[in-house]
């Protein structure tokens, strides 16, 4: 009877781990919602629009933004002098130089082009004036890019020459200003860690219970 009791128990806690494997998978997957619409939030700019890039942050604080595009394989883009912001008469490096050589050696295929995504972050910079103000200036560089040309490629070379408004604002509207842009996609992103570590935590303190479980039983 007290075998067929621990049997019973030790068949119960591994279902008990296989549950929380199934919830700690679940709560990963919607994390990586959460984490698509939290990199959505970046500011961008499109290499085939000319409109300004609006940034914000506070003096000290890194800013980021995304230069987007469309591209033959979301690798093949390169840049040899990086991307530079210009504000003020200072220049800051946003995007490092990019050497890469894709050749002839694309399979061009059917299928639509891919979402180009280059990063690019800054520090603001302590600039004289008043301690809260509003800066422009210029994002500049070169990208180049696979393009789609009939049955073949070409590569595309954007100079880029792209204005760029910076508001030097507060840590305390900075912050305000982030969470209002990440939204309930960090919040998403947050709870579905915790809920995944959790489950994870529990289900491997089950799975070693019903081991220790079992090997009483042999």
């Amino acid at each position: 009877m007290a075998g067929e009791k621990t049997r019973d128990r030790a068949e119960l806690t591994m279902a008990g781990a296989l549950l929380m494997a199934v919830v700690t998978i679940f709560a990963l997957l919607f994390a990586g919602t959460g984490w698509e619409k939290t990199r959505g939030s970046v500011p961008s700019v499109s290499l085939d629009s000319d409109r300004t890039l609006q940034l914000a942050g506070a003096r000290g604080e890194e800013v980021s933004f995304y230069v987007t595009g469309k591209v033959l394989g979301k690798v093949r883009w390169r840049s040899n002098t990086g991307l530079f912001v210009e504000l003020d008469g200072q220049r800051f490096q946003a995007v490092a130089a990019r050497r890469y050589d894709w050749g002839g050696a694309i399979n061009v295929g059917k299928g639509p082009l891919d979402d180009l995504k280059i990063l690019g972050a800054f520090r603001v910079p302590d600039l004289p004036g008043a301690e809260l103000q509003t800066v422009t200036g210029t994002l500049t560089g070169e990208i180049v890019s696979a393009q789609a040309s009939g049955s073949g490629f070409y590569n595309r070379t954007d100079n880029l020459r792209v204005p760029v408004t910076l508001e030097i604002v507060s840590a305390e509207k900075s912050a305000r200003l982030r969470a209002e842009r990440e939204g309930p996609g960090a919040r998403r992103l947050r709870v579905s860690l915790w809920a995944a570590a959790a489950s994870a935590f529990l289900g491997i303190c089950l799975g070693a219970y019903s081991r220790h479980a079992y090997a009483k039983l042999r």
